[in-house]
């Protein structure tokens, strides 16, 4: 799956939308529109104009551009990266609601008054 355009309404009424890329998270959010197909007509131009934009680095004195092929090797590279990377376990929850990440004294006492427990 690629990424995908969300259009929705905000709190004032007006027509908005955000790029969402394939892990789900935000890359672009656009203004609000008062119509529908203002916002449409606004994706549809990102859409167009993504495709054929050339990428300019400003970091380096002259601005220049980065040649397509340069972009095509860090593309792979970034893909291989991912592969590589195995996905997070979840931590699972205890079903007596314990295990919320504080960690808990047993507070018990010997005969003697001095706690139980491992020695440090």
């Amino acid at each position: 799956m690629s990424g995908k355009f969300e259009l929705y309404r905000d709190v004032h009424d007006r027509y908005r939308f955000r790029l969402i890329s394939e892990n789900g998270e935000l890359v672009l959010s656009g203004d609000g529109y008062t119509q529908k197909v203002l916002a449409l007509d606004a994706i549809v131009s990102i859409m167009r104009s993504a495709s054929e934009a050339a990428v300019i680095d400003l970091s380096l004195p002259e601005g220049s551009e980065i040649p397509e092929d340069e972009l095509n090797l860090w593309e792979e590279e970034q893909m291989e990266d991912a592969s590589d990377r195995r996905p997070r376990s979840k931590k699972r929850k205890r079903k007596d609601g314990a295990g919320n990440g504080k960690r808990r004294k047993s507070g018990k006492k010997s005969k003697h008054g001095k706690k139980k427990g491992k020695r440090k």
